[in-house]
């Protein structure tokens, strides 16, 4: 008897303690419980069902079980072991595992390599967009975790992410970060003392663990110069996954032309979300004249969309890309855009544009255009226009570096080509009738691929 409530008094004194089991004693426990489940299950086979001794030893095998189960709800896993439910997913509070994350640095959650992307350049806007949970973060008072100093990084509002605050049931049910600050004092330091309020930039690898790519002190410049294009980052992020993202693109695009530098272009270059085509090509139809660095920020957006478009948006993108390429000198931007449609009227295009005299940088981008063309599938339409430059081209006497460099660029692509049998009858005809030799030599060159 004394035996039992020893017993029951240690499972009491578990379910009591703020502090884990610790590893031996849970040993020693786990073992005198293995013996119990193993005595129980002797009995309980031995004697019939309806006796009272079966129904004592059946009590036995469930009061051993659920002292077990007690036991493992109560032992911490170490290491990658412990079961991890992400930052905002409800989870107990012994449960809730801790991510101890490091800017700048390989070593990230619980010793483990933080994800390739924290080492990769940043650009404008990477890290906004690259992040996979922005959240508004308070610094909170050093604690101290296997020996080394951390700083509590307590989340107060997820503004983007997979899960949401609203999932939990308490504050405790929240698991949290704990920041290993730079090792050498920055003039950025301030950013980890208690108190200081951030925007926290966190990255999620394969195994739910975290990466801390930034730390963003919210402060008076923070507020006025960076919120306000975050906040469009992360309503573009949304909007593909929003009922209506169509009508949240438009809004967004209203707004745009007064933004030099706008991230939403960004977004929609990393994110392709074909749902943002037809309204973009609907605004780039109405930009005045004279908003050309918009213009260069819709044709790349265009550039990673169009191919991810339904035929309806791309015929309406083919429409209004020909008559910009009809209202201004071609561009990059605009001849890429159009060699991304990779149809025959906007090949067309291209190619006249290829063919016109004097050479200048319209040309060129019209060559650029045409090579995205060929990479996007359409190589038989795009080697006829090449042939066909070479056939119709009448140098300078001399003839310019500008020529010469169009035409290096010509033969460097077809040379890529498997030419057929009719197609090198065709050049070596051209060659032929040539009678510029810089023009010949290259053909020359060309043929003997």
């Amino acid at each position: 008897m004394a035996e039992r409530h020893s017993r029951a008094a240690f499972v009491r004194q578990l379910l009591a303690q703020e502090k884990s089991v610790p590893e031996e004693k849970f040993r020693i426990y786990r073992r005198q419980l293995d013996a119990r489940l193993t005595e129980a299950a002797r009995r309980s086979k031995k004697l019939p069902f309806h006796s009272g001794n079966a129904r004592l030893a059946g009590w036995a095998l469930a009061g051993a079980a659920a002292a077990l189960f007690v036991l493992f709800l109560l032992r911490p896993e170490p290491g990658p072991q412990r079961r991890s439910l992400g930052p905002f997913a409800s989870a107990g509070k012994n449960a809730s595992p801790l991510f101890v994350v490091r800017p700048q640095t390989k070593r990230n959650v619980m010793g483990a390599v933080s994800a390739p992307s924290m080492l990769k350049p940043m650009g404008p806007w990477q890290i906004e967009i690259q992040a996979d949970v922005i959240a508004l973060a308070v610094m909170k008072q050093p604690f101290e975790f296997q020996g080394e100093k951390l700083i509590k990084v307590e989340i107060e509002k997820v503004l983007f992410g997979q899960w949401t605050l609203d999932s939990v049931r308490t504050k405790d049910d929240v698991p949290f970060f704990g920041c290993l600050p730079p090792e050498q004092p920055t003039a950025r330091s301030s950013l980890y003392q208690p108190g200081s309020r951030v925007i926290v930039f966190l990255d999620r690898s394969e195994k739910n663990n975290w990466s801390l790519l930034a730390l963003r002190q919210i402060d008076s410049h923070f507020e006025e110069h960076t919120l306000p294009d975050l906040m469009r980052v992360i309503e573009a992020r949304k909007a593909r996954d929003a009922n209506n993202p169509q009508d949240i693109y438009r809004r967004l695009l209203e707004k745009s032309l007064d933004r030099p530098n706008d991230p939403l272009y960004a977004v929609l270059s990393a994110y392709p979300d074909p749902q943002a085509t037809a309204p973009l090509v609907e605004y780039l139809s109405k930009l005045p004249s004279n908003a050309r660095g918009q213009r260069e920020l819709v044709y790349a957006a265009l550039k990673s969309l169009l191919p991810k478009s339904d035929n309806k948006s791309r015929l309406l993108a083919r429409d209004v890309l020909l008559a910009e390429a009809k209202r201004f000198p071609l561009q990059n931007g605009l001849a890429q855009a159009l060699g991304t449609l990779a149809d025959e009227k906007a090949i067309g295009a291209l190619a006249k544009t290829l063919h016109k005299q004097p050479i200048d940088a319209a040309n060129h981008a019209a060559q650029l255009g045409l090579q995205t063309a060929y990479h996007a599938g359409q190589k038989e339409l795009v080697v006829d226009a090449w042939i066909s430059f070479l056939q119709s081209f009448r140098p300078g006497i001399p003839i310019t570096p500008v020529e010469k460099g169009l035409v290096f660029s010509v033969v460097r692509s077809l040379k890529q080509h498997s030419l057929t049998e009719a197609q090198r009858r065709r050049l070596a005809k051209i060659r032929n009738l040539q009678t510029n030799a810089f023009l010949r030599q290259q053909i020359d060159d060309l043929l003997r691929e």
